[in-house]
């Protein structure tokens, strides 16, 4: 995760994505033990190895940890 507001974040990518793309998208802390769930967003711009997403859809709950995790440089996995 390179930034991350309310509404999207934006990634430096290890796998191809495709602009208009929707995913899961799972946060998980540098030591394994926290993670924050993303149940669908979509990918608004790609540009070679980042992407910016946008949340359609997370619990109230994830949504505030969000910012926390990422505070903690969160490591992101993509499932879907």
């Amino acid at each position: 995760v390179i930034d991350v507001t309310t509404r999207g974040c934006g990634l430096r990518l290890t796998k191809p994505l495709r602009r208009g793309q929707y995913l899961t998208l799972t946060v998980y802390s540098d030591d394994g033990t926290a993670s924050v769930i993303c149940d669908l967003v979509k990918v608004q711009w790609v540009n070679a190895d980042r992407a910016g997403v946008a949340f359609l859809s997370m619990s109230r709950e994830n949504e505030l940890r969000l910012p926390r995790l990422c505070g903690d440089r969160g490591i992101v996995v993509f499932e879907g």
